[in-house]
C-alpha cells in the first residue's frame, strides 16, 4: 500500500482510534454472516523477539520505545492503530509478517512491557526493608532479571502461606504501589553473583 500511494503522491492516512474502531466496524459489517467472528491467537513472545529482531525492527528500537508505548495500551485496536500510524515513519518496510508473526511480535511487545527490567535496587532495598519481607525472610534471595514471570508465579503459590505467616506475627499484609514491585525485583535480581 505505501508503495501505491507514493507512486500516486498520496500521503499515508492516519487514523485515530476510534476511526479505526470505525473502519473494523464497516469492514466486519460487510464480511459474510457464517458464524466464523473474531478469531484472536495469542502469540509467542520468544518467537516475537526473534521476528522483531529478524525484521529489523530493533535496528530503530533498540531500546524498545515501541514496546513501551505498546504495553501501555489497552486494546488491539488502539495496537492496530499505533502499527498502521508508525508505517510511514518506517525509513523502510520490513517484509509483510503473516498472522502468527503479528501475533508473535504483538506477545512480545506486551510480556517485554510488562516483565520490562526497570526497577531501582536502591530503593528495591529499602521497599524489602520497609514492607517488612525480612520478618519472614532472614535475607533476600537472588533472582534472575529474566524471571518476572516466574516470580509472579512464585508469589502466587506462596501467598497463602505468607497471609498465615504475617498473621501469626500480626504484621499486616504490605500492599505494593506503582514501581516498587520493579524496584523489588530490580534488587533481588542485583543478588546474583
Amino acid at each position: 500500500m505505501k508503495a501505491s500511494l507514493d507512486s500516486k503522491t498520496m500521503k499515508w492516512p492516519a487514523l485515530t482510534v476510534p476511526e479505526f474502531s470505525d473502519v473494523l466496524a464497516f469492514v466486519y459489517s460487510r464480511a459474510p454472516a457464517n458464524g466464523s467472528g473474531i478469531n484472536l491467537t495469542l502469540g509467542d513472545a520468544e518467537k516475537g523477539k526473534a521476528i522483531f529482531s529478524m525484521k529489523g525492527c530493533s535496528s530503530c528500537h533498540a531500546k524498545m520505545p515501541a514496546s513501551r508505548e505498546a504495553g501501555l495500551l489497552h486494546s488491539f485496536t488502539e495496537l492496530t492503530a499505533i502499527f498502521w500510524n508508525h508505517a510511514p515513519m518506517m525509513t523502510s518496510l520490513p517484509a509483510s509478517l503473516n498472522r502468527e508473526e503479528i501475533a508473535d511480535v504483538v506477545a512480545f511487545l506486551w510480556v517485554s512491557r510488562y516483565f520490562e527490567d526497570s526497577g531501582n535496587v536502591v530503593r528495591g532495598r529499602a521497599t524489602f526493608q520497609r514492607k517488612r519481607c525480612n520478618s519472614c525472610h532472614n535475607e533476600a534471595r537472588a533472582v534472575a532479571k529474566n524471571s518476572a514471570v516466574a516470580l509472579l508465579a512464585a508469589a502466587w503459590k506462596h501467598a497463602p502461606a505468607a497471609v498465615d505467616q504475617a498473621r501469626a506475627q500480626a504484621i499486616p499484609w504490605p500492599k505494593f504501589e506503582s514501581g516498587e514491585m520493579g524496584d523489588l525485583i530490580a534488587y533481588l535480581s542485583s543478588l546474583i553473583r
